[in-house]
């Protein structure tokens, strides 16, 4: 869980993707004083993105993200051949070639473990009174896959191979609005849509007010039937034009 500090900075303005173990937010909005922008990273290994949670209230954002289990080590055989070149099209796909001195070592007595983050290299051989070993740890890439690493030991030289694989795509975190704020928009629209209707229902019945008056004149123009005169007027929403138009009608056939 990380909590950011983020006062004056709008939901809509703030920016959270989660790419390569880093968790990345960042914003450039308009502030009361002035335009704010702001960057802030967070290392965060075996994290789930796609399950993320980000709320952001009172000035303050707060991304949840769920721990993923550790991915289990990967151990790479030693052969006793040369690796073979492999042509890349892309630089930016080449391998990473590690090569250490390890004379006295056998290739069966090397251990190669690699994890996520380091490559740990241990063996040890004895020889009658001599004894050779080698013992090394390195931090690896975030973009090795280390599941096709392949590695060889000859002529007293090891020789690890450590392909890449392609970057992953940054995963989008949307950010959820705070209940209060939530419950506060879905007030506001309530309340302007009820506006709205009474508005409406108002302007289109404001004519019933002047109902007897237009009655009166529909029965000084002849229209004598009062129950004919009142559907008329019901009909067309209070238009005299139109009822007159209609009782005529009527009246013809």
């Amino acid at each position: 869980m990380l909590t950011i500090q983020a006062p004056g900075v709008k939901s809509e303005d703030l920016r959270i993707s989660y790419e390569d173990d880093i968790l990345i937010v960042d914003a450039d909005t308009e502030a009361e004083h002035g335009r704010l922008s702001f960057k802030r990273q967070a290392k965060c290994p075996n994290a789930d993105p796609t399950t993320a949670e980000a709320k952001h209230e009172n000035g303050v954002l707060t991304v949840t993200l769920k721990k993923l289990p550790p991915r289990e080590a990967v151990y790479i055989k030693v052969g006793d051949a040369q690796i073979p070149d492999g042509a890349q099209d892309d630089e930016n796909d080449a391998p990473y070639t590690l090569t250490v001195a390890a004379p006295g070592v056998k290739p069966s007595d090397i251990l190669i473990e690699a994890s996520r983050t380091t490559l740990s290299i241990h063996g040890e051989t004895s020889r009658g009174q001599s004894s050779f070993s080698i013992h090394r740890t390195y931090k690896l890439p975030t973009n090795v896959n280390v599941s096709a690493a392949i590695a060889t030991h000859v002529d007293g030289l090891l020789s690890v191979r450590l392909p890449t694989r392609p970057a992953e795509a940054a995963t989008t975190i949307t950010i959820h609005k705070a209940e209060k704020e939530a419950e506060a928009e879905a007030e506001a629209e309530t309340k302007e849509l009820s506006t709205k209707t009474v508005e409406e229902e108002v302007k289109e019945n404001s004519w019933l007010a002047e109902f007897d008056t237009l009655l009166e004149d529909l029965a000084e123009m002849g229209f004598e039937d009062g129950e004919s005169n009142r559907a008329a007027l019901a009909k067309h929403s209070g238009s005299i034009k139109l009822a007159i138009k209609e009782l005529v009608m009527n009246r013809r056939a």
